[in-house]
């Protein structure tokens, strides 16, 4: 009978636990068995699952892995992955002919923005925010989904009025990535990552000392390689505009970037251009890396991407500026050395009287990546039910555990998990601090304001860099072609710029 009395007691006790576990998840809207049984269709983009082949013999498989676990918690329920696409498919058209067919995947890659700009069609995507609001309950103890994504992260993909189109759960970031046999030969002790242009530049001094060429970056004349002009306009200008930005997004304020219109009034205000010194001011810190500590030739048409890239690989140069996805560039290209990677540095006031204490490092990067996922409404698929939605929800709740998010990013060898807890590989494993920083970025639109001022704006940055022209030449050269960029700009945008801009009167 005792033994009877507590084998009692342990049910009792046990249902109740059962049964508040039950109260709590229905009260959050989750449940512990979905009532959907079926097929969810999802387009993963770069970290869809795929089969090795000759030219891609690594392909990611974690996501399939991943889906199979789930699958086995939910009997009825598959995953069912679509192909990236190949062949130069346009994925926007694609996206958009399946939406205009009710039959887009349940679950699709975008850009958070490409649903806030209105690039995707209204109402085809669900709003994810009360959703976030549930617990996730794959991850012990958590109260609130949306507590384990970072507020950067939450920021960038934000609506204008607070909607969050998409679940985001990798990064994509920029680094310096350097050679560790070189560091130890030229006595660099790297106990403490370099943060700033100044501590950049006596690692530079450093390797110059001991016979090392400090670094390079590309300059061909592709359109691939311009890439790495606007990244500089963006490191620098977010730092040295950080002060002014609250004046800069003078439209949409709620943004941690500007948008075509905000770059359009600050050229039209005097924030940018030709005749303010900040606009340029990093040219001159580029000039002093170009003549003391790059190769000799690494300015000019013959300088790409890939001639950077092989620089490196052959430890000619010991630092390169590069994505997050140059480690898995540098599996295949089998390098025989360690490396190790810190954020690229920002200037202070001790490398430029325009600099201010922001720590810019970040803006090149971002929640941009791969895992960034919408879910359909009916109206995009016809399929969609409440339940289906149900079991979508769960299913990227499964997919964003700590555990799940590190599994499915790492095995891409691009990106950087970005669910709290989770673990990067570890050459990125600096670039995960740069998560907590504020997410503005700065850029003066160098790559939007179209190709003809980006083509003027890389020629003659390069001649400036050869000493071919000077800064007052520079600036002649860009004036007119900054302000024919301009008056095309205004006649695209369809708004009136003119309560932005500022006149003699307003300006005093």
């Amino acid at each position: 009978m005792k033994n009877f009395a507590k084998l009692l007691c342990l049910v009792l006790c046990l249902t109740l636990v059962l049964t508040a576990a039950s109260v709590a998840m229905a009260e959050s809207g989750a449940t512990d068995e979905l009532a959907y049984t079926g097929t969810i269709t999802m387009y993963a983009q770069a970290l869809s699952p795929d089969e090795p082949t000759e030219t891609n013999p690594n392909p990611p498989t974690a996501f399939r892995t991943v889906a199979e676990e789930y699958q086995k918690l939910h009997p009825g329920i598959t995953i069912e992955f679509i192909p990236q696409l190949t062949g130069g498919q346009d994925y926007l058209t694609w996206l958009k002919t399946r939406i205009a067919g009710g039959q887009a995947p349940d679950i699709f890659w975008t850009h958070a923005s490409q649903i806030n700009g209105g690039y995707i069609p209204t109402g085809s995507t669900v709003e994810l925010s009360e959703y976030l609001e549930r617990p996730n309950k794959y991850i012990e103890g958590n109260e609130k989904w949306i507590d384990t994504f970072y507020e950067s992260v939450l920021a960038t993909n934000r609506g204008p009025n607070g909607e969050q189109p998409v679940i985001n759960a990798d990064y994509v970031g920029t680094a310096v990535y350097y050679n560790k046999e070189l560091f130890d030969k030229a006595g660099i002790d790297m106990s403490k990552t370099p943060e700033t242009w100044a501590e950049y530049v006596a690692i530079c001094d450093q390797l110059k000392a001991a016979g090392i060429t400090p670094w390079a970056f590309s300059f061909g004349n592709n359109q691939d390689d311009t890439s790495y002009v606007n990244w500089f306009t963006r490191l620098f200008n977010t730092n040295f505009y950080y002060d002014e930005f609250e004046e800069l997004k003078c439209i949409d304020p709620n943004k941690s970037t500007l948008n075509i219109a905000e770059v359009v009034v600050g050229f039209k205000n005097g924030y940018f251009g030709v005749d303010n010194p900040k606009w340029l001011a990093w040219w001159d810190l580029m000039k002093e890396q170009v003549k003391n500590y790059m190769p000799n030739d690494s300015i000019s048409a013959a300088s790409t991407r890939d001639t950077v890239a092989s620089m490196f690989y052959n430890q000619q140069i010991a630092m390169i500026w590069e994505g997050s996805w140059a480690v898995r560039n540098f599996q295949n290209a089998n390098i025989s050395f360690e490396y190790g990677s810190f954020p690229f540095p920002y200037p202070t006031s001790e490398s430029s009287e325009y600099a201010t204490d922001f720590n810019s490092a970040g803006c090149v990067g971002g929640p941009l990546a791969a895992f960034q996922y919408a879910i359909s409404t009916e109206r995009a698929n016809s399929t969609m039910t409440n339940d289906k939605l149900e079991a979508c929800i769960d299913w990227l709740m499964y997919c964003t555990t700590p555990e799940n998010d590190s599994l499915i990013c790492n095995d891409n060898m691009s990106f950087i998990p970005t669910i709290k807890g989770s673990t990067p590989l570890e050459a990125n494993a600096g670039l995960v601090s740069l998560l907590e920083e504020d997410p503005v970025v700065i850029d003066d639109g160098m790559m939007t304001l179209g190709n003809e001022l980006l083509d003027v704006y890389y020629r003659t940055f390069q001649q400036y860099l050869q000493d071919q022209v000077t800064m007052d030449q520079a600036k002649e050269i860009l004036r007119p072609a900054v302000e024919e960029a301009l008056e095309d700009a205004i006649d695209n945008i369809e708004m009136d710029l003119t309560p932005y801009i500022k006149t003699a009167e307003t300006a005093e």
